[in-house]
């Protein structure tokens, strides 16, 4: 183990580090005494493994320490709180997205200290909340959503993990700023808003302005979903955003610039990495900027200052260092995507290169283009179907790839160089601008409407993905030692895998929950599923597409939800307006708030029906409900989604 880890020692340590944080995430309190004495026993008789307790040890102590809890009352008196601004507001369509960190809470009449953060929407009729300042808002602090569908996003205890506790909304007129901002990270901000002004003078309103803020600055909010979907389907969404690409240019574009302070390192260290992180506050040091920061400044330190180097090492030390400040960061996707695409370049990017060689120069440029996309995929694909459920067509992505490549190049270059020289105010550089983004856009856009080039429905649960990685660290001792038992143990792995997709059976069932103030319904059989109701494809992609990737589900169709619809043997009637029963059957009542809930009334005659609220009405409607009779209530706009399972007996289709 010695020999082999002998080049890259930090891989060894991260190892021990990841393993510690894993334990302290998921082994029950049970279990630490016998692993504890398992540990100490094998340190007595392998000395070498003390390294690998002690690491782990810290690990665990580490990932308890970032631990931050959250105060968060649950009273339904009149309460309001004091948070501190943390991080740079998020422009949303209707509101201000900033992190808040809890002062205070008003608890039934008593100010008491608050611990973690809340995330808070301040109405967009305010102005801009400024990082640091400190605002006293009135109003309720409730709870994350939890997920509505089965496979979705458990938000509840993503946020939890990170010591946010809950949400509040900052109505107008609603709260008041105590304190002026902190004065620290001003001119980060100011520089933010300089730049951003410069673009919008340069660039015409329009999707070309949105982009070249979100890739230049970080600022996204005003991108809208269908051209996410565009970037997405192509495999380029990463460019919406700051991340290591942006960051990589601008690291080559400093060195090149000050290049002639290679003769003192220490100024040309000092130089490139004072204008890498001030780039980095400026974006609002998101975690794809600061691990693109951090780990380009270490292989700038072995540069500069001609140590050596194994690039395994250099990425293995990086994250150790962020693992160590944030063991939490270890379950972000946009951490794991991150490492895992640059350990890919590096694996397998110089083994491809040398496969194809051509006399012609544009050839070998072309390869060497798609050598990097097939390095970068192949460690990620796996992480992006498992979190996201779809995939670029591998086609579309490969033949297209070197082009889009190519223009997002030029457009990177041209754009941070509109920025260095935007004090001079050069149109034609704005102009340029533009016409980068309309090629670019030009080509992206016209291949996304006309060829789809997204798979969607895309299925990988999590043993699957394992077992991938698993594959190839065997493969890669196989090549290395050469030993037919690492052989074997690929092939036992994946028929164990393989053995309970045999024994899955399909399951008919229907969920009916709410989405903008409407009753929906999505109703799955089988490997088919129908959507009934008013969906946003926003909506549907980070809601009800996992619940149907869970399910196997392979295609889906889209409907008006009828006001009357059968499932086995329940039958639904959606009320929009006081009424009798003019039919027999009925079992369950979904109740859209429109003229149906003025006076409640009405549902003295529904008594063998169970009511569903689409949104809950005053206390006082609700009490004129007081001795009806009825089997159940249910509020669909504070519960998940609502699941009917249907028997085995025989499949419905589609909602009859």
């Amino acid at each position: 183990m010695h020999s082999f880890f002998s080049p890259f020692p930090y891989v060894r340590l991260l190892i021990y580090w990841i393993a510690g944080t894993l334990m302290a995430r998921y082994c029950p309190l049970w279990a630490w005494a016998p692993l504890a004495t398992c540990g100490l026993c094998i340190c007595l008789v392998q000395t070498e493994f003390l390294l690998a307790l002690v690491l782990i040890t810290l690990s665990i102590f580490r990932y308890g320490q970032v631990q931050i809890p959250s105060a968060l009352a649950y009273d339904l008196s009149t309460r309001a709180c004091v948070i501190q601004v943390d991080g740079q507001p998020v422009e949303k369509a209707n509101t201000w997205s900033v992190m808040g960190k809890a002062i205070a809470l008003r608890d039934q009449g008593i100010w008491i200290a608050g611990t973690g953060y809340w995330k808070v929407y301040f109405d967009k009729t305010a102005l801009v909340p400024k990082v640091g300042a400190r605002y006293l808002i009135s109003g309720y602090v409730n709870p994350i959503s939890r997920p509505l569908f089965p496979g979705g996003m458990d938000w509840p205890s993503y946020y939890t993990q990170r010591g946010v506790g809950g949400q509040i909304y900052a109505k107008k007129d609603y709260w008041a700023q105590l304190g002026g901002s902190a004065s620290t990270w001003d001119w980060l901000s100011q520089g933010r808003e300089y730049f951003q002004l410069a673009l919008r003078r340069a660039l015409p309103v329009g999707v070309n302005r949105d982009v070249a803020e979100a890739m230049f600055l970080g600022v996204s909010s005003s991108i809208d979903f269908e051209t996410m979907q565009r970037y997405a389907s192509l495999g380029a969404i990463h460019i919406l955003s700051v991340s290591g690409l942006h960051v990589g240019f601008l690291y080559v574009g400093l060195a090149f610039i000050f290049g002639f302070f290679r003769r003192w390192p220490w100024i040309h260290f000092l130089l490139i990495m004072l204008f890498l992180w001030a780039y980095a506050g400026m974006t609002g040091f998101s975690g794809p900027v600061l691990r693109s920061a951090w780990m380009f400044s270490i292989v700038l330190g072995a540069r500069s200052f001609r140590l050596n180097h194994h690039p395994v090492n250099t990425l293995a030390f990086s994250c150790l260092v962020l693992l160590v400040w944030d063991p939490q960061y270890f379950f972000q996707a946009g951490f794991q995507l991150s490492y895992m695409a640059v350990l890919g370049l590096i694996l397998f990017q110089s083994g491809l290169k040398k496969m194809v060689s051509s006399r012609y120069w544009i050839c070998n440029q072309m390869w060497e283009v798609t050598c990097v996309a097939i390095a970068a995929q192949a460690l990620t694909w796996p992480l992006v179907i498992f979190y996201f459920h779809q995939y670029p067509n591998p086609v579309h992505f490969f033949l297209l790839n070197p082009l889009l490549i190519l223009i997002s190049s030029i457009t990177l270059g041209v754009g941070f160089v509109f920025l260095a020289l935007s004090p001079l105010a050069i149109s034609w550089l704005g102009d340029l601008l533009e016409l980068c983004f309309t090629c670019f856009h030009g080509l992206l856009f016209f291949v996304a409407d006309y060829f789809h080039p997204v798979i969607p429905l895309l299925q990988l649960d999590f043993f699957v993905l394992l077992a991938y990685y698993l594959s190839i660290i065997l493969f890669g001792l196989w090549w290395r030692f050469q030993k037919i038992r690492l052989i074997n143990c690929l092939a036992i792995l994946w028929i164990a895998i393989s053995v309970p997709q045999w024994f899955w059976a399909p399951e008919d069932g229907i969920f009916v929950t709410v989405h903008q103030a409407q009753a929906v319904a999505i109703q799955v059989s089988g490997t088919h599923a129908a959507l009934y109701g008013a969906m946003s494809p926003a909506w549907v992609q980070s809601n009800v597409i996992p619940m149907l990737t869970q399910r196997h589900v392979q295609d889906t169709i889209s409907r008006k939800l009828p006001q009357v619809w059968r499932f086995g043997a329940h039958t639904f009637y959606v009320v929009r307006e006081a009424c009798k029963p003019g039919m027999t059957g009925i079992t369950d009542l979904i109740i859209e708030p429109i003229k149906s809930t003025r006076d409640l009334r009405w549902l003295q005659f529904w008594p063998q029906t169970h009511w569903y609220f689409v949104r809950r009405p005053s206390a006082y409607r609700l009490g004129q409900l007081r001795g009806f009779r009825n089997r159940g209530i249910t509020f669909l706009g504070e519960v998940p989604a609502v699941y009917i399972k249907k028997k085995a007996a025989r499949r419905q289709p589609e909602i009859n």
